[in-house]
């Protein structure tokens, strides 16, 4: 049997190595469990949304891998969802769901398998793919009304003041920070 692992952070975040480390730590984990080896070269991971292919070049290059195989032979990839390897439009989700079939690879995550041969799952796969993309573009409405109303409210959309301030709880705004205000000055 021949496994991946993929892994996507969507943003971004200070604790980004942190989080990918975990998951990753946690995937080998259960490969292990199932008795899949995993080569390290076969380790990808990447931040980047799942909205679309290619503003993600690792998981770009994963999939010209798969369709480059040889049918027949066992293959897992190993991921912490089935969304992350796709929440963008249905034409890429089906994409990936063709070359994800005609690699003849399992999913696995830490809920269990995905075969895309069988129909049941195939569609529950396709289901989950359609929730996941709905949650995303849900998620990008609250971000921006939570931004409008911060700029409304003359709240900081990033959550921290530019270079040259801090943040003083006293006032509740921006304040010169002593060493760094000087500089941008």
């Amino acid at each position: 049997m021949i496994g991946w692992i993929y892994l996507r952070k969507s943003r971004a975040e200070e604790d980004e190595e942190a989080a990918l480390w975990k998951h990753r730590q946690g995937l080998l984990a259960l490969a292990e469990r199932d008795g899949v080896p995993i080569d390290p070269a076969n380790i990808r991971e990447e931040v980047g949304s799942g909205d679309n292919i290619r503003s993600r070049p690792v998981f770009q290059q994963l999939l010209r891998e798969w369709d480059e195989l040889k049918p027949g032979g066992k293959r897992i990839v190993y991921c912490m969802d089935a969304d992350r390897l796709s929440r963008g439009v249905l034409t890429e989700r089906g994409q990936v769901q063709e070359t994800i079939i005609r690699a003849g690879l399992l999913i696995r995550t830490p809920s269990g398998y995905s075969n895309l041969h069988d129909p049941d799952q195939l569609l529950l796969h396709e289901v989950k793919g359609s929730l996941a993309r709905h949650e995303l573009l849900r998620y990008k409405e609250r971000v921006e009304r939570a931004r409008t109303e911060m700029t409304r409210a003359g709240k900081l959309q990033t959550g921290r003041p530019p270079w040259g301030y801090r943040w003083s709880k006293d006032v509740g705004q921006p304040i010169p920070h002593p060493e760094r205000f000087p500089l941008l000055v």
